[in-house]
């Protein structure tokens, strides 16, 4: 599966929000089977749809860093998935301006990609 990423503008407010990330498996149960660096630098993940069995390749060319989220972060997904009315699939979403791109030693980086124009999802 290769899929670009498609970031939008609106984003760029600061105030959290989820957009959506089609996946084959974006409302499956799934299992992550492991996450691996390529010799290129690309963080790559495996995942296992429960249901079928299903074998996905999840590659991240370009990573700054990545964070796997502790039940803190998990809380805040729930209480503004209730807030937002849900979000746009059960597995596979984008979320902007997540608690953890505040409170983060490298919050740096966001910010000096937010100023050169990138945007970006966590």
């Amino acid at each position: 599966m290769h899929q670009e990423m498609e970031l939008d503008n609106h984003f760029g407010d600061e105030a959290f929000a989820f957009q959506p990330w089609e996946t084959p498996f974006e409302n499956s149960d799934i299992e992550l089977i492991d996450v691996d660096y390529s010799e290129g630098g690309a963080l790559i993940f495996r995942v296992r749809v429960q249901d079928s069995g299903s074998i996905y390749r999840i590659c991240f060319e370009h990573v700054s860093a990545f964070r796997v989220l502790d039940e803190h972060g998990l809380l805040e997904l729930w209480e503004k998935t209730k807030e937002h009315g849900g979000r746009p699939a059960r597995t596979t979403f984008k979320v902007r301006n997540h608690l953890w791109t505040k409170e983060c030693p490298i919050s740096f980086a966001a910010s000096w990609r937010r100023s050169m124009g990138a945007q970006s999802y966590e």
